[in-house]
């Protein structure tokens, strides 16, 4: 049986493909995924050719590859014959670069090293020309990986998180048409962010300097975010303690009674600006503007910014707008491009918030 008919009756393993496909993100191992997928689903050797843009002869090669050595011998790495453009003394330079400095240091306008930057200081430093898949290859040959800075959360209570989501279903099963849940965050606004993504070593978490934030002027951002709707309402704030954070629910308590609902919960963490004083100086001014609604705040458990559904639009927010900022940007002109960009898109469509509320419940086991 010729190489053609037996692709389209071997034990092909889609769930081992589907994982393969989503950790090699470069086209040139893709392709060949997808090639061997076409075949065994029947499609025309030529039909592939064309959709993949590739000759019959290398068609032809990935498939005998793939019957020979199966999916580990058809993603080995490819073995270049031309001379290294970096040498390796050079790229521990590189290595520590990333590392250890920023790109600011280096002339260019933004905190974050990405490969098109990467790719930028390369032809700058040693008039090195690479591809960014290139140069992904080279750094994960380092033993590198771009990674989010993450904080350590190991005094987080499974059994409180689980009364807590067990808490919140149930309030989301009694609710009426006349009740309304809203999900609040803060998170800071800086001139100089943190490096949220970061190369490091693999299996390590990157490092930010613990006196850099003494140098940075800053601003507090509040998220309101919608539970059934997905609307977002984003404010920024001069400072954010517990009057500034009453001023802000406020906003919510207001829109509420105008829609005539009867019950206002907002979900929140447990930060000192969000407790008694807080809700304090929220109860006076409801009381001054004669406001009836009913307002009640659950407080998500310890340790646990997971289970809030604001911190996911937090991190989007750094994500797509704060971080890809230039390094050169004042903080009034940070505050307008962030208002701005969120009133351009949603942040998280109704669907996708369902989904992740979904996720956080999922978070309980």
């Amino acid at each position: 049986m010729n190489r053609w008919k037996r692709i389209r009756v071997i034990n092909f393993n889609l769930k081992q493909w589907q994982k393969l496909y989503y950790k090699h993100q470069q086209s040139q191992f893709r392709n060949r995924l997808l090639a061997i997928k076409h075949l065994f689903e029947g499609r025309e050797k030529f039909d592939v050719c064309g959709l993949l843009s590739i000759s019959i002869q290398t068609l032809r090669k990935w498939l005998g590859v793939f019957l020979k050595g199966g999916f580990n011998k058809l993603l080995a790495p490819i073995k270049r014959q031309r001379p290294e453009k970096l040498s390796d003394f050079r790229k521990k330079i590189l290595k520590f670069i990333l590392l250890h400095k920023s790109p600011s240091k280096y002339g260019f306008d933004t905190y974050i090293w990405t490969l098109k930057v990467v790719q930028q200081l390369l032809e700058e430093k040693w008039d090195v020309k690479l591809q960014p898949t290139r140069i992904y290859e080279i750094l994960q040959g380092l033993n590198m990986s771009h990674q989010r800075v993450h904080r350590d959360y190991l005094n987080a209570s499974k059994s409180k998180q689980k009364e807590f989501v067990d808490d919140l279903k149930k309030r989301f099963n009694q609710a009426g048409e006349k009740d309304v849940f809203i999900w609040f965050d803060e998170f800071s606004i800086v001139d100089r962010p943190s490096p949220f993504y970061g190369w490091g070593e693999k299996n390590t978490t990157p490092t930010i300097p613990s006196d850099e934030k003494r140098k940075r002027n800053r601003v507090n951002g509040f998220v309101g975010v919608n539970n059934d709707t997905g609307e977002t309402h984003v404010e920024t704030s001069p400072k954010g303690n517990s009057l500034y954070v009453a001023c802000y629910l406020l906003s919510f308590v207001l829109i509420a009674q105008r829609k005539g609902m009867k019950t206002l919960y907002i979900i929140l963490d447990n930060c000192p600006s969000h407790k008694k004083k807080m809700r304090n100086h929220l109860r006076n001014f409801m009381k001054e503007l004669d406001l009836d609604i009913k307002v009640e705040f659950i407080n998500t458990p310890k340790y646990s910014p997971k289970f809030n559904l604001a911190e996911y639009i937090i991190h989007q927010i750094r994500q797509q707008i704060l971080h890809h900022q230039p390094a050169d940007m004042k903080i009034d002109d940070i505050e307008k491009r962030l208002k701005r960009k969120l009133k351009e898109k949603l942040l998280q469509t109704k669907e996708q918030i369902q989904n992740t509320i979904r996720h956080i419940f999922n978070l309980a086991g």
